[in-house]
């Protein structure tokens, strides 16, 4: 049986896709509106040795296409929405552009093996970037009908 939290988490994890960067779920911690976001870094242990996920430094993936898109289709669509709304939200808050170093570095800065404080700026901005896709997706994912989804997308575009 699983884990109390374990579904909750498996259905964050399944709207994020096969796999997601645990950097992202890291960033997801704290996010009210996801119940249980909390628990998916303490779960996965569990999660992995259950044969659900694979689990590694860097990447979280199901361990078959097919356990993600059943957890995925066994969420009832206006939920389903609901969660990509909420995660691409709260994504995009954290990674607004005021807060990051500008983009412009990671775009004309050519990258030097030997120049770590430049290498450190490029591997920020990529990071930020990753919300800021993931944050978008997510919005994209769920769908035209709801109307905070395009209040979103216009919020979204103006980055």
């Amino acid at each position: 049986s699983l884990p109390a939290g374990a579904v909750q988490s498996l259905k964050i994890l399944s709207c994020l896709g096969m796999q997601t960067n645990r950097f992202i779920i890291d960033h997801l911690e704290g996010c009210s509106s996801l119940q249980g976001t909390g628990d998916i870094v303490s779960l996965l242990p569990s999660l992995a040795d259950l044969g659900i996920v694979e689990v590694d430094d860097s990447l979280i993936r199901f361990s078959h296409d097919l356990i993600q898109q059943q957890v995925y289709d066994e969420i009832p669509s206006d939920r389903r929405q609901q969660i990509h709304v909420s995660i691409g939200t709260y994504l995009g808050e954290k990674a607004t552009l005021n807060n990051m170093p500008s983009l412009r570095n990671l775009l004309i800065t050519p990258r030097q093996d030997e120049d770590r404080e430049n290498e450190k700026i490029v591997d920020t901005n990529v990071g930020q970037t990753d919300l800021i896709t993931v944050a978008t997706d997510q919005i994209n994912a769920a769908g035209p009908k709801s109307a905070s989804v395009n209040s979103e997308r216009v919020r979204f575009s103006r980055w």
